[in-house]
């Protein structure tokens, strides 16, 4: 699991790239990215976003997002990256996982 805190934009994505890069380079990754801290996202944000998830599909694994927040779900929606499993909380993202 990594845990973004937060403003994620162009001045801070750098710093949590490797995070993202260490979690998805793994064999068969499945990454949770709780978001339910974050305050802000900008389109650095989600395109790191984007890549963690394309870098995991990559190794037959895959990403899941934790956000409660509307604003940052609204904003996965209006920029197509609703792709992306989207839960409410934890216990919804394990649900999921347990299901696959």
């Amino acid at each position: 699991m990594v845990e973004l805190h937060g403003e994620i934009d162009v001045f801070t994505v750098g710093k949590i790239t490797a995070d993202l890069d260490s979690a998805t380079g793994q064999p068969v990754p499945h990454v949770i990215v709780d978001l339910r801290p974050v305050s802000f996202m900008d389109s650095s944000g989600l395109h790191l976003l984007n890549r963690a998830h394309r870098r995991a599909r990559a190794r037959s694994g895959g990403i899941q997002l934790v956000s409660d927040q509307p604003r940052i779900r609204q904003l996965l929606r209006l920029t197509a990256l609703d792709h992306i499993p989207l839960s409410a909380t934890l216990d919804d993202t394990h649900a999921v996982t347990a299901r696959r």
